[in-house]
């Protein structure tokens, strides 16, 4: 979407709360520990950023910290963890742990399908409604086979518990940073979900985020997809947003996730668009 040598944009002043004191913060769209790159300046406030960190930390470390351990991402923790404890179902039908080698570990990441925004679909979802997961396991030194044979495996028990609120608002987070990457602070005449970043609205959350029926991000290298438009031809802007885009389970790929961000101001428009 852009050249890499403008992922740099300056803000100065704190895109949540618009507060323009000393101790401004970069903001990472794409969070730091997903490899991202795309950086705005100066713009988050300490007060803000504690915030968006633990809903981010939340979803990045405690549920996907042994994936990301595993597939190589960046960590601001330098003790990674080289051993990985898996629940398997083992010859005999019963759960047992095993402890694997950093260099022979098995990875995995389970992500939620929504229904798609009620703002999209004339409905009024109060919350963020699960209707289905995706599953990606990758034995990256071996094929899986091979590595049940290994480990003498019948198996795999795994799972990931995401709360109500913190995956649905990492989602706005990103969407929410792009925008101001692309349009700059002050593009949106309303802003649907800052409100919902910032902890300030709970109820209907999901009438702004959700998952995609129809997928128009293709796969591609890179670890998160983000695209810009439009709803229906309005002013509203609307993100696509795909993580781990090159996986493919089978013939489908991983889950697309919309979000609703809100009415952009008429001269922030695109003529074309």
């Amino acid at each position: 979407m852009f050249g890499k040598e403008n992922h740099k944009k300056i803000i100065n002043r704190c895109i949540y709360c618009g507060n323009t004191g000393p101790q401004l913060t970069d903001e990472h769209i794409i969070p730091y520990a997903l490899n991202g790159d795309f950086i705005l300046k100066n713009a988050s406030c300490s007060e803000c950023q504690k915030i968006t960190s633990t809903f981010e930390s939340n979803v990045l470390k405690y549920i996907w910290g042994d994936f990301r351990n595993g597939a190589g991402f960046r960590s601001r923790n330098k003790k990674k963890n080289n051993k990985i404890e898996i629940s398997i179902i083992n010859k005999k039908g019963e759960e047992d742990k095993l402890i694997l080698p950093k260099d022979e570990q098995m990875i995995y990441i389970i992500l939620p399908e929504y229904e798609e925004p009620g703002y999209l679909i004339g409905k009024d979802n109060k919350g963020v409604n699960v209707v289905g997961t995706t599953t990606f396991i990758h034995t990256p030194k071996m094929p899986i086979e091979n590595f049940r044979e290994k480990y003498e495996l019948s198996g795999f028990k795994i799972s990931s518990t995401y709360s109500y609120s913190d995956f649905p608002r990492l989602l706005m987070k990103i969407a929410y940073g792009m925008a101001i990457f692309q349009y700059g602070y002050d593009c949106f005449e309303e802003n649907y979900v800052l409100p919902y970043i910032l902890d300030k609205h709970k109820d209907g959350l999901g009438n702004f985020v959700g998952t995609a029926k129809n997928k128009i991000i293709l796969p591609q290298a890179g670890i998160v997809t983000i695209l810009l438009g439009f709803v229906n031809n309005s002013s509203d802007l609307m993100a696509n947003i795909k993580f781990f885009p090159s996986i493919k389970n089978g013939e489908e790929t991983m889950p697309e996730y919309l979000v609703v961000l809100g009415h952009l101001k008429e001269q922030f428009i695109p003529k074309n668009k």
